[in-house]
């Protein structure tokens, strides 16, 4: 938990974020990601499985992760529990973002290619706040959502100053003091196109792209009509 942060409120069972339930893709995006990772090349680092098209990222993420450890040790020790793998690729609407399926780090391969490891280290212990949060039984539902945010920026920005001469990551603290729309809704009305472009960027056909974007709303809209308590 966030460093200066209250209490959140009674556990209830995602700038970089978490994906609330109502906006997760469906198996069929879950077919792409995996033929997308069948090119990648993969390291273990701790125990925590880190996965990249290119070799130089891998180390990029793994000068990240020894960052974290030398300023960061608690952290650190954290993140290695609370992840199961760390994977550099081109990723819908965020440099960042955690899934609880798989307790995966999802880091933008652009991000990744053009940014200092110590800005990469902070995404990095913003997204395993949201794993350790999930781990502890907050997850991201839509009411406690904004207030889990902020918790992950406050962890980000004091990681930042645990490093010799600070982190320059005015981008976090400009995203703390105006929090993006967080709602459900929010979240659909962004999903198609930010999945429809990162498919592009990693090379699928436009074709395939379409189908599964057409699909997933479907699929979508299907589980949106059924009543309460129906699979």
């Amino acid at each position: 938990m966030a460093e200066g942060a209250g209490k959140i409120g009674k556990p209830q069972r995602p700038a970089a974020a978490c994906t609330p339930k109502s906006a997760r893709p469906s198996i069929v995006f879950h077919f792409l990601q995996w033929l997308v990772s069948k090119s990648h090349y993969t390291r273990r680092i701790d125990g925590v499985r880190v996965l990249a098209s290119e070799m130089a990222n891998v180390d990029r993420v793994e000068t990240a992760l020894d960052l974290i450890r030398e300023h960061d040790p608690i952290r650190y020790s954290c993140l290695i529990r609370d992840l199961e793998q760390i994977w550099v690729w081109a990723i819908p609407g965020s440099v960042g973002r955690f899934r609880h399926l798989g307790w995966t780090c999802d880091l933008d391969k652009q991000f990744v290619e053009t940014t200092a490891p110590d800005l990469i280290a902070s995404v990095i212990v913003h997204e395993a706040t949201h794993a350790r949060l999930f781990r502890m039984g907050f997850g991201y539902e839509e009411a406690i959502r904004e207030r889990v945010e902020q918790i992950c920026l406050r962890r980000e920005l004091a990681f930042a100053t645990k490093v010799p001469n600070g982190i320059d990551n005015h981008g976090a603290e400009a995203i703390l003091q105006s929090l993006p729309d967080l709602s459900n809704e929010g979240f659909v009305q962004r999903r198609s196109e930010d999945y429809r472009a990162v498919f592009l960027r990693n090379g699928l056909p436009r074709w395939l792209v379409s189908f599964v974007i057409v699909t997933g709303n479907w699929i979508h809209r299907r589980r949106q009509k059924k009543p309460a308590g129906t699979r």
